[in-house]
């Protein structure tokens, strides 16, 4: 597996792009701002990829259309409430399966806040809908989505670790409404990101949690609506993300972690869950995409 380090710029929005992948040029879509809160998708259905900012020093959710000539900036929604950092996790995904990229985000307040943004007409309109406003405290998420019980609609995954619990939203309808689920306790602020990946290839999504000490995933045994736990192994000293992918192509999920703590980027190999490093020089290490950037036919790993 290959090692992207991607080199993180304050008060500016940067796109990378690159000839033959060896060489990448860094162009300013958008400055100011201290943003965050990113996702990628072609938001209007032309066929180019697009991406969305919080621009924080505005208040404001942007998205940027990508044109033949440049970017152009559009706005989701003006929220006066946000303060500086406490909205993030921009992700997007079709939510209500309708066809188009929707955004879902956490405000990080006391109590938190999950929403989601519904794309309407290839996002000439954007219609907020709340998840949950009255969450404890939500660390922030990444691929948790996925059909959790079987009724084919996106439920979600994320940790409270104000009571420390894993807990999950059952979309009860349309992603309208919701219904919260205790799914397991565990130590309050020792974990902060779960994923979602099928940990066991049963064919049902499982949720992994990446602690500062350990490594696990509560195993979903549909048509039962009980979890169980099965651990992975010993953390990163400190895993703080965790990225599923199949990265020896062997046709089951690994997970790529990365140690907050140290300096190791690692990927953990399905069925045994042995520790293979990736990298021993990558001090508080992010791992964010994991995909084919060059179309060898391997994974490579972005932190």
């Amino acid at each position: 597996m290959k090692l992207i380090k991607l080199e993180i710029i304050l008060y500016a929005v940067l796109l990378y792009t690159g000839s033959g992948f060896a060489q990448w040029e860094g162009k300013t879509i958008a400055q100011g701002g201290n943003g965050n809160g990113w996702a990628v998708a072609d938001f209007n259905g032309d066929g180019a990829v697009d991406l969305t900012y919080n621009h924080l020093a505005n208040q404001e959710i942007l998205w940027f259309e990508n044109t033949p000539t440049g970017w152009n900036s559009n706005l989701i929604d003006g929220v006066p409430s946000f303060n500086d950092a406490s909205l993030s996790a921009g992700y997007s995904w079709d939510i209500d399966k309708d066809g188009d990229q929707d955004i879902i985000f956490i405000q990080f307040t006391r109590p938190s806040k999950l929403f989601w943004y519904e794309n309407i007409l290839d996002a000439i309109l954007w219609s907020k809908n709340v998840i949950s406003d009255n969450i404890g405290l939500l660390t922030n998420m990444i691929a948790n989505l996925a059909d959790f019980d079987g009724d084919e609609d996106f439920d979600i995954a994320i940790i409270d670790n104000n009571i420390g619990m894993v807990v999950w939203f059952e979309n009860t309808g349309g992603a309208v409404n919701w219904a919260k689920h205790d799914l397991a306790p565990i130590r309050p602020f020792q974990a902060y990101y779960v994923t979602v990946m099928d940990a066991n290839s049963d064919g049902n999504a499982d949720v992994v949690v990446t602690m500062r000490d350990s490594v696990f995933y509560f195993e979903n045994q549909l048509p039962q609506t009980s979890w169980s736990k099965t651990t992975m192994g010993a953390a990163l000293n400190g895993s703080y993300f965790g990225r599923g992918a199949d990265v020896d192509n062997d046709g089951d999920f690994d997970l790529v972690t990365g140690g907050y703590n140290s300096s190791q980027v690692a990927w953990l190999d399905n069925p045994s869950w042995d520790v293979r490093i990736i990298s021993d020089n990558t001090p508080q290490a992010f791992v964010g995409a994991v995909g084919d950037l060059d179309n060898d036919g391997d994974r490579h790993g972005m932190v």
